[in-house]
Formats: structure tokens, C-alpha cells, sequence
């Protein structure tokens, strides 16, 4: 967002919660600043949700749960599951390898956003190359892609 619209959701916010005491201009400039990398309108929306759920202002940290949330809400629903015999998309693979898999072929676990994912995910991670994990892809079946998969499923 702009450095104005991030002003304007500080002001907004301001204005919903009434605060103790006056905020001073550069602890207004401090969170505008913070928040800035977050979507104008999501944010927008978040603060509205907030303001019906909390009788206080929210942190920089709740705010962005907040618009975490409503970046979920808005998704999509999820269509349903393909049969089992439509292959993993090859990125698919590509994210196994880099967030689950990665001690099997000796590297640091990458959490860097693949390009399909959108914006869904750590907007302030770099983008994956499209030359990365392409090897350590090729070597894995959808059998094992699936297993991984399934096996940090059942984790969380």
C-alpha cells in the first residue's frame, strides 16, 4: 500500500479505538511504516473485522494476523481433490522438496514463495528461482511426494 492509504488505515484505527492518550506523530509515522507492505484493501477490511471482535487497538502483530485471516477468507473454496491419477504439478514437487524433504538431498531447508503459490504464503520471502529443486523434483515419485506430504499433514 501507499504511504498515505497506510496513514489513512492508522487513523482509522485511531479514530475506532479511542486511545488513552494522543499518539504522538511519530508513533502514528512508526506504524503506518510497519504495516505498509500489507494489501490497502485487505488491511482496510481486517481493521473493520477487528474493530468487531476487540475492544482495543491492535498490535502490529495482531493486525497482521488480522489481515491474514482475511486474505484466507476471501480465498476461494477449495475445489474438490482430483482423483488419485492425475500426477502432482511439477512445483508441487519442487515446494516438497524445499520445505520437507531438503536434509534427504544434504541443503538448508528454502522458504522462498514459488511464483504459483501467489500471494498466498510469506509475502516478505524472495521469489524461488525457476531453476531450483528441479534436480532433487526429478527425483521424486509422486508416491514419495504424496508420503511427505501426508506425513507433515498429520503433524500439524
Amino acid at each position: 500500500m501507499t504511504r498515505d492509504e497506510s496513514l489513512t488505515i492508522v487513523q482509522m484505527m485511531l479514530a475506532h479505538w479511542r486511545p488513552k492518550r494522543e499518539w504522538t506523530k511519530d508513533e502514528i509515522s512508526a506504524f503506518a511504516t510497519s504495516i505498509q507492505d500489507l494489501s490497502a484493501e485487505l488491511t482496510t477490511s481486517a481493521v473493520a473485522h477487528a474493530a468487531k471482535e476487540i475492544a482495543y487497538p491492535p498490535s502490529i502483530a495482531e493486525l497482521r494476523e488480522y489481515v491474514r485471516i482475511e486474505r484466507v477468507r476471501r480465498m476461494p473454496q477449495l475445489k474438490p481433490l482430483e482423483p488419485r491419477s492425475a500426477p502432482l504439478p511439477f512445483w508441487v514437487k519442487r515446494w516438497i522438496c524445499a520445505r520437507l524433504l531438503y536434509e534427504r538431498f544434504g541443503k538448508e531447508r528454502d522458504e522462498r514463495r514459488f511464483a504459483e503459490q501467489g500471494d498466498f504464503g510469506d509475502l516478505t520471502k524472495g521469489l524461488m528461482p525457476d531453476d531450483a529443486w528441479i534436480d532433487e523434483a526429478n527425483s521424486l515419485g509422486d508416491k514419495d511426494a504424496e508420503k511427505a506430504f501426508r506425513a507433515m499433514t498429520r503433524k500439524t
